[in-house]
């Protein structure tokens, strides 16, 4: 039986922050997985290419991962 996954994509002037909800207790954790696994490395891209992230507890059952792209970092920001 699957849950459902609540996914919150906010665009501020600073900032893009992506939120993705579900109703596990069980809090993620950064791995390197195996080079054959299936699974494993949402994470390790989420830190590699987030500004900042992070889990948090929310109303009811469950937890929030949340990634935040800053605005005037990167490719779009830079200048020459």
């Amino acid at each position: 039986m699957g849950r459902l996954v609540l996914v919150r994509v906010e665009s501020l002037d600073a900032e893009l922050r992506i939120e993705v909800h579900d109703s596990g207790e069980k809090r993620p954790t950064k791995r390197v997985p195996e080079e054959s696994a299936v699974d494993g490395r949402g994470l390790l891209i989420v830190s590699a290419t987030a500004d900042s992230w992070g889990v948090k507890e929310r109303t009811g059952p469950g937890k929030c991962v949340w990634a935040a792209f800053d605005r005037n970092t990167g490719p779009q920001g830079a200048t020459s």
